[in-house]
């Protein structure tokens, strides 16, 4: 009779009000966990709020490594409500984080054509630590991911009959992934891969790749025009200099833009010198290569290669990873990889469960299984907090502290030499450490920590000791922070 009782609630709502459910319980808590976090944690956040403030008031867009439809999304809510960039940052992310989770069921629904997986791989993709942690940040991750599957499930939707207004509705949420994060162009480039798609005539393929790329390029087609208008290249971008710091910096970030400009482009990274480049790409994809070897050989061997959707699916994927290892990786550029590999693990799981089901014959056990499913899915959500609480407990407040400090004794127009954690906060405009002390003409205040310039610029770390007789007598100690990381801002009084 219980287990009668069980099986009545667990099939009681369709799997269609479950996602929903998922999704809902999804958004609560991450709208919960948003509110905990006081300020940006990540060093891309602060350079993503930076620009959106500068658009605001209306500067010009000078952030080559990043698109601007993030920082624009930003300026343009920040017009019309009284939230700061902060704070519409961490919303974006929560509304596209939720979005996503519900878009996730029905991508993997179309896809495998079975509710109970897009089910289950819902709700283990709503419980997965990266997306959970990256759904309350002020980071482009989830919306260019939520971009990238609107656009591939509009692809996918009735791929045997495909539609001209689907694949230009791809193509317009295309270019928005684009203008979020420049890796969409993997989006345009796999568009080859609908040429191999036999049961489309050879006519229309070349019809539908034509209008993807062009509702891809028209969406995207200001921040190309700008680049070709701006750089001579209408895809231009410094992703090079990042591979190229990657290789040959050893780590030091003080010879980021010293080797970034070295190069022009990443061919010229690729040929000054190709071995050392195969190693890099080696090193840093090597463990993702193997795994998507592994997926491939069981996608091969079980009756998933017979699953278009998927195949296509998974070889834009797979060729998103490629690219990826050539440049930098982070765990959250993985994140529109996951959908799909957990869907693939919970098939392989449904497949092995049926097996022993038609072996053993027994309710019993079917039911011990979903209980231990479900004792699996709370561990998941539980481990799928620590990191986030992890870096909550850990909020760099005193970048707060001190920018606000700033904010309060300068003004807008003076100019600090600091990290950009301080001067957003500050809400001045800031540069790098000058070189020499004695002649400083163009800096208004020196911010100096403990935990970043410390180690990039070692030699002035004199200045985090106030009675040290070596500090010129032009700066003047206005603020200080005792505790770690110790934080010293000098005003500067003569300029020369």
């Amino acid at each position: 009779m219980k287990y009668k009782n069980y099986e009545y609630l667990f099939t009681k709502f369709s799997y269609n009000k479950l996602a929903i459910y998922i999704t809902l319980f999804f958004c609560i808590i991450a709208l919960f966990m948003s509110s905990l976090i006081e300020v940006p944690i990540f060093t891309d956040s602060y350079t993503y709020l930076n620009a959106a403030r500068d658009l605001s008031i209306g500067q010009i867009y000078n952030y080559p490594f990043q698109p601007p439809g993030y920082p624009f999304l930003i300026s343009i809510i920040e017009k019309y409500t009284y939230l700061d960039e902060f704070n519409i940052g961490k919303m974006i992310s929560v509304f596209f984080s939720t979005f996503f989770i519900y878009l996730t069921y029905f991508i993997l629904k179309n896809i495998f054509n079975d509710e109970k997986l897009a089910f289950y791989s819902q709700a283990l993709v709503a419980m997965n630590t990266i997306i959970f942690t990256y759904s309350v940040m002020p980071l482009t991750d989830i919306m260019f991911t939520t971009f990238f599957y609107i656009s591939i499930f509009f692809i996918i939707k009735n791929f045997n009959t495909p539609s001209y207004t689907s694949f230009l509705i791809a193509g317009i949420f295309g270019g928005l992934a684009y203008l979020t994060r420049y890796l969409a162009l993997i989006l345009l480039l796999s568009m080859m891969f609908i040429i191999f798609l036999k049961n489309i005539p050879f006519k229309k393929r070349l019809i539908l790749i034509s209008i993807y790329v062009f509702g891809f390029l028209i969406t995207a087609s200001p921040w190309i025009i700008t680049n070709f208008l701006q750089n001579g290249s209408p895809f231009h971008n410094h992703l090079h200099m990042a591979v190229a710091f990657d290789i040959y910096g050893n780590g030091d970030l003080n010879l980021f833009n010293k080797i970034g400009n070295e190069y022009n482009s990443l061919t010229e990274v690729i040929l000054s010198n190709p071995k050392l480049f195969i190693i890099h790409w080696l090193n840093i994809g090597i463990v993702g290569l193997l795994i998507i070897l592994i997926f491939s050989i069981y996608i091969f061997i079980s009756p998933l290669r017979l699953n278009i959707k998927l195949l296509f699916v998974f070889n834009i994927l797979s060729f998103y990873f490629i690219i990826l290892a050539i440049g930098h990786i982070e765990k959250r550029y993985l994140i529109p990889l996951i959908p799909i590999a957990i869907a693939i693990i919970v098939y392989a799981l449904l497949q092995e469960q049926n097996s022993y089901n038609k072996l053993i014959n027994s309710k019993l056990f079917n039911f011990k299984l979903k209980n231990l499913a479900i004792v699996l899915l709370i561990i998941l959500n539980l481990l799928s907090g620590i990191e986030l609480i992890t870096l909550i407990q850990e909020q760099p407040l005193e970048y707060k502290e001190a920018g606000n400090f700033l904010k309060s004794y300068g003004s807008s127009s003076e100019v600090m030499a600091g990290y950009n954690k301080y001067n957003y906060f500050a809400q001045m405009k800031s540069i790098g450490m000058p070189k020499d002390l004695l002649n400083i003409s163009n800096i208004d205040y020196i911010v100096y920590d403990e935990k970043f310039y410390a180690n990039k610029v070692p030699e002035f770390r004199f200045l985090l000791d106030p009675t040290n007789k070596t500090i010129p007598s032009k700066i003047k100690l206005i603020y200080y922070r005792y505790n770690y990381p110790k934080i010293a801002i000098y005003q500067v009084l003569n300029k020369t």
